[in-house]
């Protein structure tokens, strides 16, 4: 992901698009949001994700710490996290609309927060 080349549009499409093809192409993962978890993660396993945000978001302000990127990509990687049950509960059809307003809360967010 070349973050300073996307705009922070396309940055969120991106995003969304990997976690929709993701959800979509596995179709155990919806059933398993709900399985009742008795294990605890690696957290470096854990931490990829919002490392990768991380880099893409100080590509794209370079004058961003570690520190606040890496907040800046847990709060994104929760925002994603949380359209998974609404996504996994809804319609077929009501799937876009659902995609549609995370991608609006999300752009929104990364818009302050990445000034550009």
């Amino acid at each position: 992901m070349r973050g300073a080349r996307l705009s922070i549009k396309q940055l969120v499409d991106r995003i969304f698009d990997v976690m929709i093809d993701f959800m979509e192409n596995r179709p155990a993962y919806i059933p398993l949001l709900n399985a009742p978890r008795n294990y605890k993660r690696d957290p470096a396993a854990r931490n990829r994700l919002r490392e990768h945000f991380a880099a893409a978001f100080r590509e794209k302000q370079p004058e961003m710490t570690q520190e606040a990127a890496f907040r800046v990509a847990t709060v994104t990687v929760q925002v994603v996290k949380g359209m998974n049950p609404l996504y996994a509960d809804a319609k077929a059809a009501e799937r876009e609309e659902i995609v549609r307003e995370f991608k609006l809360l999300l752009t929104s967010y990364l818009s302050s927060r990445l000034h550009g």
